[in-house]
This record gives structure tokens, sequence and C-alpha cells, in this order.
């Protein structure tokens, strides 16, 4: 599972950096940092938080899971008085930082939503690699949050995508040339309606 994760996290802060560059005209560098509660790099360590990002994808799992155990052995009275795992896949956690600021404690609203958006579109271009299927895209009120340079550029980014629902309580939010485009379904008092 460590393994897998670590993959899967590298891959998604590849394809999530590229859209996060789009989404804001190339001014703001995305990074996803593990940080992993078991790190097979430094395995006496405990809850890691590392200032920059560092690649794991070299272990294999036997080499994670001898590590592992071997840490596990050294921290079970601590885990037997606690009554809990103190380490594990369920542990870790990972930061978004943006230009290598860190975005849950100094990101604005919007630099935290395209932040978001930009792991979602990596998400489905993960979820495509891995399947061979498109998912749908799924946002909610997503241009409400972001001031009109970075709505911009989500809907020409959102051109590239084959299916997607997009609600609004506002249809100002979305430029004419992307409605045009699109269809726009009205829900009023109950009754859906092709607009």
């Amino acid at each position: 599972m460590i393994q897998k994760r670590i993959k899967a996290l590298e891959t998604l802060n590849e394809y999530a950096e590229e859209i996060h560059l789009q989404l804001t005209d190339r001014q703001e560098k995305l990074a996803l940092i593990y940080n992993p509660s078991f790190d097979p790099l430094n395995p006496d360590r405990s809850n890691p938080v590392e200032e920059n990002p560092i690649r794991r994808d070299g272990f294999s799992a036997d080499e994670i899971a001898s590590a592992m155990k071997a840490h596990l052995k050294t921290i079970r009275r601590r885990e037997i008085e606690r009554g809990n795992s103190i380490v594990g896949p369920h542990r870790d956690d990972f930061q978004v930082c943006a230009n290598d600021i860190d975005l849950s404690l100094y990101g604005s609203r919007g630099q935290i939503r395209t932040a978001l958006l930009s792991l979602k579109m990596a998400e489905i271009r993960w979820i495509q690699d891995k399947t061979g299927t498109e998912p749908l895209l799924l946002l909610d009120e997503t241009l409400a949050e972001l001031d009109e340079k970075r709505r911009r550029d989500l809907l020409e980014r959102l051109d590239q995508y084959n299916q997607g629902i997009l609600t609004t309580t506002d249809l100002t939010h979305f430029s004419d040339d992307f409605l045009k485009k699109h269809t726009v379904w009205q829900i009023a008092n109950g009754v859906v309606k092709k607009d």
C-alpha cells in the first residue's frame, strides 16, 4: 500500500503540476509533498514534514515491508501504552504547496480552490490512464470563489474534457462563448428544463 501510494502521489503531482501551471497562467508551480508516518528514507523519524519533495519511488514493496516491520518492533511498547497505532499508511498525509508556500497555511481561497481543481483534473487523468475510461467531471459552484482570470483559465481548460456537469446559481460567471458551446439546464421549483 505504501509503495502504491508513493507512486500514485508522484504521478498525481506530475499531472497536477502541469494543469496548475495552465490554470494560473504559468505563475504558480504546484507541488504535492508526501508526508508518510513511516518514511522508508528515514525509518527512525515519526511524522516527517519535508520542506522539499523527495522521491521515494526507488523502494520495492519488500524493502518497505522489511523496514516497517523492524520499525514496528522498536515502537511496539509505545503503541501498546497509547492504545493505538503510531505509524502506518492510515496516518500518512501530504501537503499542497504553490511556489513553495503551504497552501493550507498561507493560501488564499482562490489559490486553494485552484489547487483543488488541479488535483481533481489530475485525478481524472490518472483514472483515465489506469482504466481507459474518462470519468465524469462534477464541479459544484466552482467559479464563485475564483477571480476573473482564474475563471477564464479554468473555462479554457474545461474544453479539454468530453463530459462534465458544472452547477451554478449565477450564469454570469461563465463566458458567453463557453455557454454557447455547452448545454445549459435550468432547475426551478423542482423542474429541470433545457435552457
